[in-house]
């Protein structure tokens, strides 16, 4: 009975520390306010291995400020200036919709597809931050 506990106590733990290391604010994040801040499970495609480089669970933050955005889940977080982002759209991701974001990152392009609980909302800030009125 006690092993079974102690598995179940592992299992936990390894299922928040995502969520919970999300939680963590970056250095550039610290004395803003959010614009909007979403939760998202998000797949990235590896565009120098031609594949999926990377699958998580559902527990990304995804937060808006006004001259960047954060992906997070874990120990690196990623800032995303809103005029790296080469595109976003509503794209089919296997049976799925989800948004692609493509944007430039170290020298390389990245492509992420996201599920975040109101992609609508997502994609309006995006495209609003991408070009000004």
């Amino acid at each position: 009975m006690m092993i079974e506990f102690v598995f179940l106590g592992i299992i936990a733990v390894l299922l928040l520390a995502p969520f919970l290391l999300s939680l963590r604010r970056t250095r550039e994040e610290k004395g803003l306010r959010p614009i909007y801040e979403d939760r998202a499970m998000i797949f990235e495609m590896a565009f120098t291995l031609g594949g999926l480089g990377g699958a998580n669970i559902p527990w990304w933050r995804l937060t808006f400020y006004d001259r960047f955005m954060v992906i997070s889940a874990g120990l690196m977080p990623r800032l995303i200036p809103y005029d790296e982002i080469i595109q976003i759209r509503i794209r089919r991701f296997f049976i799925f919709r989800a948004l692609y974001l493509e944007y430039l990152g170290y020298d390389r392009r990245h492509g992420l597809y996201i599920f975040p609980r109101s992609k609508e909302k997502v994609l309006e800030l995006i495209k609003q931050k991408q070009n000004p009125s």
